[in-house]
């Protein structure tokens, strides 16, 4: 019981009984034949009340009821003076317990209520500090006015703003336009409709008017903020400048035309003049020199294909090449590009499997060619001749999925994480020609589609090579008339 108890208020007790006896002695002392009021009496049990713990407080009291009792009967005062006595000291130490507790709660409460104020402080600097550090525009506005509340660095250098001045949306909507340069309408930019609707904003393109007259693209995300119960108190939005991703778009869109044209076009003489080349020569009979025209075109073939392929895997990168979706019947297609695949023994080596009942599959044929015959192509290439191959089609979970296996040399382990990276070719010990795009254009159009492709092989039995079409058109990234959408 002692340890509850610490030495200060172990000495403010024995203050507080000493104060009570001396009350009762200077009672006796200088007030002989008369009671001091209860009232001086309950001083002690007033001041315990508001210094101790409630145990001491009522021990005090206690005590100070005795000294009142030993004082009246030295006095010889008659008994209801004395349970009068009694009666007020113990109603004045209830009372002054009850006010002392309150008072406590009430410093308790302010003491807790100032700890959590000083906590928002902190969370609210360390979220700032946070946001600020953040390599992109943050703003914050609050209901119901617009006024924005928090703005970081990096929003001041996006918008080039001089002036320090507290923002509102309002000021800041005549700045903002679509990409096609229609001004937005009152409370339709992003963190407008955010803060007024609710709205979750991802990824929209804005043009803006920076304060310096320069213009600008951003690509914002805006969504509002709710109390616990669910009703907006505000909206942030988060943004960035993608106008130099945007120039350097440009540039490699005109260094895509420079490619398709300046380098393609040359081309196309040197391939008829040297096919021209190659039969006359034939027919008069000049067959060394048949073939060395019929090398010439060869050459001229394999540097066109690089060509197209450098060109298409940079198309495809930057969102520009369209996919025409159609219904198709995979099987179909399969059984349409064998007829015109390769030569007569490439074509004898394959063997088709398809589920007959498998649905239509929404593609762009000429792609999904692209891929099957890049598939089929390396195959081939990469097993013995008198080897089969295998082309397979099945349909399972909603997705088209296309197989094709072969038993060649495989692919080492080390290799495979790597096989669909752009220029990587696998260490198989045969020299192949080519740039190794094929099978980087071919994950490119898969996932373009919603699908996905993939490899399994062991190193000496061969590989098979899988791919997937989702039954259902893919939403994100293709249109059934349009390009492929640049993703940042």
């Amino acid at each position: 019981m002692l340890e509850r108890y610490t030495i200060k208020q172990w000495l403010i007790l024995a203050t507080l009984l000493l104060l009570a006896v001396a009350v009762v002695f200077i009672d006796m002392l200088l007030f002989p034949g008369t009671i001091l009021p209860a009232v001086v009496y309950a001083v002690p049990v007033l001041l315990a009340a508001y210094l101790l713990p409630p145990s001491m407080s009522v021990a005090i009291t206690a005590i100070v009821v005795i000294l009142v009792g030993v004082d009246s009967w030295v006095e010889n005062s008659p008994p209801w003076r004395f349970s009068l006595d009694v009666l007020v000291i113990l109603i004045i130490g209830y009372l002054a317990t009850l006010l002392s507790m309150r008072i406590k709660e009430v410093a308790e409460l302010a003491a807790r209520a100032q700890a959590s104020a000083e906590e928002a402080q902190l969370e609210r600097t360390r979220l700032e500090t946070i946001l600020q550090q953040i390599p992109a525009g943050i703003v914050i506005a609050e209901v119901p006015s617009g006024r924005l509340t928090f703005a970081s660095s990096r929003t001041e250098q996006i918008w080039r703003r001089s002036s320090t001045r507290p923002i509102n949306i309002k000021d800041i909507e005549p700045r903002l336009f679509h990409p096609d340069g229609r001004p937005y309408s009152p409370n339709q930019v992003p963190l407008a409709r955010a803060l007024r609707n609710g709205e979750i904003v991802t990824g929209e393109q804005v043009k803006i008017m920076r304060e310096d007259g320069t213009w600008g693209t951003l690509l914002i995300n805006a969504a509002p903020i709710r109390d616990s119960k669910g009703n907006i108190v505000a909206a942030v939005a988060a943004f960035d400048d993608i106008s130099p991703i945007l120039e350097l778009q440009e540039r490699r869109e005109d260094d895509i035309r420079m490619i398709s044209h300046d380098l393609r076009n040359p081309l196309t003489p040197i391939m008829g003049q040297a096919s021209l080349l190659q039969r006359r020569l034939a027919e008069m009979g000049l067959e060394r020199e048949a073939r060395s025209a019929e090398a010439i075109l060869k050459s001229a073939q394999r540097m066109n294909s690089m060509i197209q392929e450098l060109v298409e895997s940079a198309r495809l990168e930057a969102g520009l090449l369209e996919l025409h979706l159609e219904p198709t019947s995979i099987c179909q297609l399969i059984h349409d590009i064998l007829e015109r695949f390769g030569t007569e023994e490439e074509r004898a080596r394959i063997k088709m499997e398809c589920d007959s009942q498998m649905p239509l599959v929404p593609i762009d044929r000429e792609r999904a060619e692209r891929v099957i015959v890049n598939l089929l192509s390396n195959a081939l290439k990469y097993s013995a001749p008198d080897t089969p191959v295998t082309i397979s089609a099945e349909y399972h979970d909603g997705t088209a999925m296309i197989s094709v296996a072969d038993r060649g040399v495989g692919i080492p382990p080390q290799d495979l994480p790597h096989l669909f990276e752009r220029f990587y070719r696998a260490r198989t010990g045969k020299r192949i020609e080519g740039l190794g795009l094929g099978l980087y254009i071919s994950r490119l159009i898969v996932e373009a589609h919603g699908g996905r492709i993939w490899v399994e092989s062991e190193e000496g039995k061969g590989s098979k090579f899988s791919f997937t079409l989702p039954i259902t058109p893919h939403a994100s990234g293709t249109r059934h008339d349009g390009a492929l959408s640049p993703s940042f």
